[in-house]
């Protein structure tokens, strides 16, 4: 094959390349080329991060506190209600806080969130007395409603044909 008039074998080869770049992108097996694409899989690879600790966290917590609430003294019937006080907090502050974020932005809220939930484990490592403990996953499932915030961020940063797929990560 020879090169038209005025073109070396190099230009020839690069426009092969892009061409099969193309090609390969259409099928999605090419990492983001654009500025915005990186900067997007870095906000969501963040949120990602905040759900993973945010789930870890309540999943390493759950089977160990019913042993915690009994070394001080809690009855069976206090510790089902320490166990429900999580969900019974975060399902009263989790419309509140995505209100919140409504207004004050998405970030402010989930650092609010994270923060929330660093506190309520302090206190949970430190509580001696069973109202503590009480408080201690109060104040978690208050700011626990981080998932709805950041589902809503989801939405905010993805295109609608790619919404799904990032929301279901």
């Amino acid at each position: 094959m020879s090169a038209p008039p005025g073109t070396t074998d190099g230009a020839i080869v690069y426009h092969q390349v892009v061409k099969r770049t193309r090609a390969l992108c259409e099928d999605e097996l090419c990492p983001p080329t654009t500025i915005w694409e990186r900067v997007k899989n870095r906000r969501l690879l963040i949120i990602f991060a905040v759900v993973l600790v945010d789930m870890l966290s309540f999943s390493i917590v759950l089977p160990l506190l019913p042993y915690l609430a009994k070394s001080i003294g809690a009855s069976a019937t206090q510790i089902g209600l320490l166990t429900a006080m999580y969900p019974l907090a975060q399902m009263v502050a989790a419309p509140l806080l995505g209100r919140l974020s409504d207004r004050v932005g998405r970030k402010p809220v989930l650092i609010l969130s994270i923060l929330g939930t660093a506190g309520g484990f302090v206190v949970l490592a430190v509580a001696q007395f069973l109202p503590i403990l009480f408080i201690s996953r109060f104040v978690d499932g208050i700011t626990g409603g981080n998932i709805s915030v950041a589902q809503a961020y989801i939405a905010d940063v993805t295109e609608p044909k790619d919404r799904g797929k990032a929301l279901g990560l």
